[in-house]
């Protein structure tokens, strides 16, 4: 800055201006470029010191700090209620059984049964709050699809968890026929029918008639002459619903006029 000044009295007691003659021009200009220089390289010394020393930087940058990444929120732990996981189950979760030809089987074919529930990636802090409840399972995440999943396929952690869970805190929607369904499969499986063909038959009887039945490419392993799909239950709901409330949420929508 002292420099700046300098320069300027200089040019306020020069005898000569940038008009008089290359001297002059060559005078004016050089000194000129020559104190934009000193400019510039002070106020980017200025910038990298208000950085370094933790000061506020330009709105543009905070708008990536304060960025809200999900994973890394923390929140107050509260105990899940078990009604409120079966309601979010009820509406999120699904039960299947996953039959695939495995050589090493005596039957030829794998039976893999699984609790899952799948939710958008940002919600992983509430996956986690479930698989906590649970006490078992696991957690991964989908990166073609930015989701993640929590998944329980033990037969061992059905029976001891899952399955007591829902016996206790029932679903209410069509989605307890699926359970049901899927609770038979779990019955057999501990009893390690999959070990013979018979046994994989009576799986696929009951997975036919769970979710959405057999996929066309399926039906060519198993055809429909010699599958004998279990009846499927029926569900006709009864009962009081209840509302758990902790705090007053509300929504709302605010018109007002505008002047024109």
């Amino acid at each position: 800055m002292l420099t700046l000044i300098v320069q300027g009295l200089e040019y306020s007691v020069s005898a000569f201006t940038i008009s008089d003659g290359a001297f002059g021009t060559c005078f004016f200009f050089g000194t000129g470029f020559h104190g934009l220089v000193l400019l510039i390289f002070n106020y980017n010394a200025n910038i990298h010191s208000i950085h370094s020393s933790g000061a506020k930087r330009p709105s543009k940058s905070l708008s990536v700090i304060n960025k809200r990444f999900y994973s890394t929120i923390k929140v107050k732990d509260v105990e899940l209620c078990p009604n409120w996981v079966t309601g979010f189950a009820d509406a999120e979760s699904s039960f299947s059984l996953k039959v695939s030809k495995k050589s090493t089987a005596k039957s030829g074919w794998s039976v893999i049964p699984e609790f899952r529930i799948e939710l958008h990636s940002r919600d992983i802090i509430l996956l986690r709050r479930i698989k906590d409840y649970f006490g078992l399972g696991i957690i991964s995440e989908r990166l073609d699809r930015n989701t993640i999943v929590y998944s329980v396929q033990s037969v061992r952690d059905i029976l001891k968890v899952i399955i007591p869970h829902f016996d206790k805190y029932p679903l209410i929607t069509q989605k307890r026929a699926d359970y049901l369904l899927f609770k038979q499969a779990i019955n057999l499986l501990d009893l390690k029918v999959q070990s013979n063909i018979e046994g994989i038959y009576k799986i696929i009887g009951i997975k036919a008639s769970m979710n959405i039945g057999l996929s066309d490419k399926f039906k060519i392993s198993f055809p429909a002459s010699d599958v004998y799909p279990v009846d499927r239950p029926l569900i006709n709901f009864e009962g009081d619903l209840q509302v758990l409330q902790t705090e007053r949420v509300v929504f709302m929508l605010t018109l007002k006029k505008l002047k024109l």
